[in-house]
């Protein structure tokens, strides 16, 4: 936990219409742990190159999603998804967490 950053690992998902919020899924969300719905998770690679901004909509199916451990973030296709998996490598990723009501 450095400056605030955690170290976790990452997925990609491109499938379901509804996110858990009951929004409509949408490039920018993620699945993320319950305590983190509604919160914006800012991402990194270990390289400290800046992979985007993802807003928390959605809870996963998997629990390492549910417990913190992955986030999975949400791409309107599979290539986009593979793509995305390609640049992350590994999996592993560094997420801060930041307030996103207000």
């Amino acid at each position: 936990n450095q400056n605030g950053f955690i170290k976790m690992r990452t997925t990609a998902y491109c499938c379901g219409t509804v996110t858990a919020n009951g929004s409509a899924v949408h490039f920018g969300g993620c699945a993320a742990a319950p305590e983190h719905m509604g919160d914006i998770a800012i991402v990194y690679l270990p390289d400290g190159y800046y992979v985007g901004m993802f807003e928390c909509n959605d809870l996963g199916g998997t629990e390492a999603i549910r417990t913190g451990k992955v986030l999975d973030i949400y791409f309107p296709t599979l290539y986009e998804c593979k793509e995305y998996m390609r640049l992350v490598g590994t999996g592993k990723i560094y997420v801060k967490y930041i307030h996103g009501n207000g």
